[in-house]
């Protein structure tokens, strides 16, 4: 019941916020393909099991495959159980992360003794996985290629993001690229306008709003997803995109603008009061604000209320099915004389 108490407040905060502001409110977006879309998945090992925690506990309940998986995901968890039968190497968790459009699939792990070694279950785990590029080896947040590749090519409509192990990228390609559309005709582009991109992580927003003619600054806490994001413009040999490492309230403390739009897409915790302190100082004339979180969106957006901003249009995009969770979108601009 808590789940569906979730997805009520998601439903109950974005048509609050389109019916106080008169905003237009569209039919919630459909959910694309219901089952095998998620493209990363981190399951537990544990009592000689592999798959996800049973609910309230620490206890792994033992997931062949999933309804919800991607087929690469399940074929590399069918490898990797083949590979743990005649091996020695144990873990505590992997993550499984695959691209659609290359079918390839990266392997993280974490073993239980920091000292041990995954190198031989890595080869054998390659040997019989053939779309699995690289195994890396994750301990204390540090990364580690054991064998192969580093990074996965993502691809939705014709660009490509370089996406390292430790970066995020969204689960569901298909709504992803639905995402960014939506993202993009909101904006209401003009060629050559200046874009604020907050929370850009590998420049999934970033690359298609520099393709449709503007010139984009992405700001990004997480350093590495930087890089690939810098990769991934000269991939595309894209122009006009200007890369920040760090806080988002202390980089924005540094930049001066003029920006004629800025784009949020924050983690569940919504952003720091200081980072919509100085976006308001830097007065867009229009913020789209996409949240997987509907208690810290409403609230941010309650602060940029209160600072001028009026929301114009709030839909949602579900891009997990069969769960409570929902990704939110906002558009809000700046009302005339503030």
């Amino acid at each position: 019941m808590q789940h569906i108490g979730d997805l009520d407040v998601a439903v109950s905060a974005v048509h609050g916020m389109a019916e106080q502001a008169h905003a237009t409110l569209p039919p919630l977006c459909a959910a694309g393909r219901g089952w095998g879309y998620r493209t990363t998945v981190e399951l537990h090992a544990a009592g000689g099991k592999l798959g996800y925690f049973a609910p309230g506990s620490r206890r792994a309940a033992d997931v062949p495959q999933c309804c919800l998986h991607h087929v690469l995901i399940d074929a590399a968890l069918a490898a990797l159980r083949e590979a743990l039968g005649k091996g020695e190497a144990q873990f505590r968790n992997v993550t499984l992360r695959c691209a659609p459009a290359t079918q390839a699939v990266l392997g993280i792990v974490e073993l239980d003794d920091a000292r041990g070694s995954v190198e031989r279950l890595a080869e054998r785990w390659i040997d019989a996985c053939p779309r699995l590029q690289g195994v890396i080896q994750r301990a204390h947040s540090r990364m580690k290629v054991v064998c192969g590749r580093d990074h996965l090519i993502q691809e939705l409509r014709g660009i490509r993001w370089h996406v390292s192990a430790g970066s995020f990228f969204q689960v569901n390609a298909e709504q992803t690229a639905l995402l960014i559309e939506r993202v993009v005709d909101l904006l209401q582009l003009s060629p050559g306008e200046q874009i604020l991109d907050l929370f850009c992580g590998v420049g999934t927003f970033a690359l298609p709003l520099a393709q449709a003619g503007a010139i984009v600054t992405g700001v990004e806490v997480y350093a590495p997803a930087i890089e690939d994001a810098r990769r991934s413009t000269a991939l595309n040999g894209l122009d006009g995109l200007e890369w920040h490492a760090g806080p988002a309230e202390s980089v924005l403390a540094r930049l001066a603008g003029p920006y004629d739009a800025a784009v949020l897409d924050p983690p569940r915790r919504g952003c720091a009061p200081a980072a919509l302190t100085h976006l308001l100082r830097l007065k867009p004339e229009r913020i789209v604000y996409v949240a997987c979180h509907p208690g810290t969106l409403a609230r941010d957006c309650k602060v940029l209320s209160e600072g001028g901003y009026m929301v114009e249009r709030a839909e949602m995009i579900d891009l997990f099915p069969h769960t409570h969770h929902v990704e939110s979108i906002v558009l809000l601009r700046r009302r005339v004389g503030r």
